[in-house]
């Protein structure tokens, strides 16, 4: 049995060469419930309009960032912000907190290292010298 082809005819008068979905004899445009979720986006897909905007410099503290999440969620709910790209702020937003929380713990555990005088941290793992295991050979 080959690829099953939806029974529609096209504008033109043509049958429709688009395969079917599911159990049914029609491709996604002329199955009706589909093509009514399809219509009522309306193109708006990959068509948003980026409002030009001053660049602003990014957060430099985790107050600076939840200020600016903040601004965006109330921009969102009033409809200024497009909230895809507010998604896209916010996941740089939780990179951002993670790097000032690991660069927060590294910098005291330095401090504690300084003033009991150890070495357990001094140095990232790629930092280190490789071990014998890692080296080629």
């Amino acid at each position: 049995m080959g690829v099953r082809k939806c029974t529609a005819l096209t504008k033109t008068g043509k049958r429709c060469t688009v395969c079917v979905v599911g159990n049914t004899n029609r491709c996604a445009f002329h199955t009706e419930r589909i093509a009514v979720a399809a219509r009522s986006k309306g193109g708006r897909s990959g068509r948003y309009q980026y409002p030009s905007v001053d660049l602003v410099p990014g957060p430099t503290s985790p107050k600076d960032s939840m200020e600016m999440i903040s601004t965006m969620m109330a921009e969102v709910r009033a409809g200024q912000l497009d909230p895809a790209i507010a998604n896209a702020a916010r996941g740089l937003h939780v990179v951002f907190l993670k790097a000032y929380e690991d660069n927060y713990i590294m910098a005291e555990m330095a401090k504690l290292e300084a003033k009991y005088g150890l070495e357990v941290a001094a140095t990232l793992p790629e930092e280190q010298e490789p071990s014998e295991i890692d080296r080629p050979a």
